[in-house]
């Protein structure tokens, strides 16, 4: 949904999109990420797993996921962070042109 508001077009969706003033709108490019965790603490981490499903992350190993946005790392660390325990650790990283894997769960090449 699109909405015109004062010349400026705001969309719905912000974080695929880039808006400019009097409806002008570009895709931004998507950074593939992946996230790590080492979870110190006991649980099943809901919320942690909900909201990387809701940003469409795909599972690579037991606790790594990978995803694309447009968010930064760090803003994703921050996103994650406040759905972790305290002492439980977190990487998020900017994954370049070059990787490889072997038997991951998912086919990165493919998100």
């Amino acid at each position: 949904m699109v909405v015109l508001h004062r010349c400026w077009w705001i969309s719905a969706n912000l974080d695929s999109l880039f808006v400019l003033p009097c409806g002008i709108i570009f895709p931004m490019a998507l950074k593939l990420y992946l996230v790590t965790c080492n979870f110190l603490q006991a649980g099943d981490y809901h919320s942690l797993k909900e909201r990387l499903r809701t940003l469409d992350a795909k599972q690579v190993l037991d606790n790594q996921w990978a995803l694309r946005s447009t968010y930064s790392a760090s803003e994703l660390k921050e996103i994650f962070r406040q759905l972790l325990d305290d002492r439980d650790r977190i990487t998020v990283t900017e994954v370049g042109a070059e990787w490889a894997s072997r038997r991951a769960l998912v086919n990165m090449a493919k998100l």
